[in-house]
């Protein structure tokens, strides 16, 4: 799921036209989404 987010944060960060703020805004939301991930337990695997 992370590296989902990050592939999409990738692409986004090509084609906008504001760099900054979807950087800014992407790696706010992947450092919620690890913090999630670590604290639920969830592992990559069990997504399989």
């Amino acid at each position: 799921m992370l590296d989902a987010l990050l592939a999409a944060l990738a692409v986004s960060l090509i084609v906008n036209d504001t760099p900054t703020d979807i950087a800014g805004l992407g790696v706010l939301s992947a450092l919620v989404l690890w913090i999630w991930l670590v604290r639920s337990d969830e592992r990559a695997d069990a997504l399989d």
